[in-house]
C-alpha cells in the first residue's frame, strides 16, 4: 500500500492513552499535568518577586517607634497588617517556584534537586511558622498592651523577650535552609549550562 508523501501518522498509543515511541512510553495526562504546573510556578516566581519588594519597602512607611509603647502600637498600622500577611504568603510562592526549578533539576541531578528541594522546604516552613508566630500570637500581645494592667504588662514584656529570642533562632535557621536550596540548585543549573532557564 502507497503511503502519500507528506501524510503525517499518529504515533501508537497504549492502553493508558500513553504514547509509544519505540521502547519509550510518554503518558500524556502526566506532561499535561507537569506543564501546568511549570505555568503555576511561573506565576508564583512573579508573584514573589512583588511580595519580596513589599517586604523590603513597605517598612519604610511605618510610623517611627521610639519605645516599647511604639512597637506595641504598630499592630494597629494598617501598612505593617498588611506587610504581616504579605510575609505570610511569600514562602509558599517562592517554594513553589522552587519545587518547579528542583522537578526539572533532578532529570539529571536527582540529590541535589532533592536535597536542594529540603532546603527551600525548610527555610519556607519556617518564615511561615514566624508569620504565624508574630499574627497569632505577639500581635494579640500588642493589642492587649493597651488595656493591659502593670502586671499584665510585665508578663507581656517577658513574653516579648522570648518572642524576639526564638524569631532571631528561627531566622538563622531560615538562612541556612535558603541558602542550602540555593546552592544545591543553583550549582546544578551552573553545570547543566542551564543558568538562564531551565
Amino acid at each position: 500500500v502507497a503511503r502519500r508523501r507528506g501524510a503525517v501518522f499518529p504515533a501508537p498509543r497504549g492502553r493508558d492513552g500513553s504514547i509509544v515511541l519505540g521502547r519509550a512510553r510518554v503518558r500524556i495526562g502526566v506532561l499535561m499535568n507537569e506543564f501546568r504546573f511549570y505555568r503555576v510556578a511561573a506565576v508564583c516566581s512573579l508573584l514573589s518577586a512583588v511580595t519580596t519588594l513589599l517586604l523590603i519597602f513597605l517598612p519604610e512607611l511605618y510610623a517611627p517607634a521610639q519605645d516599647f509603647d511604639g512597637r506595641m502600637a504598630r499592630v494597629h498600622d494598617p501598612i505593617y497588617r498588611v506587610r504581616a500577611w504579605v510575609y505570610l504568603l511569600h514562602p509558599f510562592l517562592v517554594l513553589t517556584a522552587a519545587l518547579a526549578v528542583a522537578n526539572e533539576v533532578r532529570r539529571h541531578a536527582p540529590a541535589l534537586a532533592l536535597f536542594g528541594a529540603l532546603g527551600f522546604l525548610l527555610w519556607a516552613a519556617t518564615e511561615a511558622a514566624q508569620s504565624t508566630l508574630t499574627l497569632f500570637a505577639f500581635d494579640k500581645w500588642r493589642v492587649a498592651w493597651a488595656a493591659a494592667d502593670a502586671a499584665a504588662r510585665d508578663s507581656i514584656r517577658i513574653w516579648t523577650g522570648m518572642y524576639d529570642g526564638i524569631w532571631d533562632a528561627m531566622y538563622v535557621l531560615l538562612l541556612i535552609g535558603f541558602a542550602i536550596g540555593n546552592l544545591l540548585l543553583g550549582s546544578s543549573l551552573v553545570q547543566r549550562g542551564g543558568f538562564t532557564r531551565v
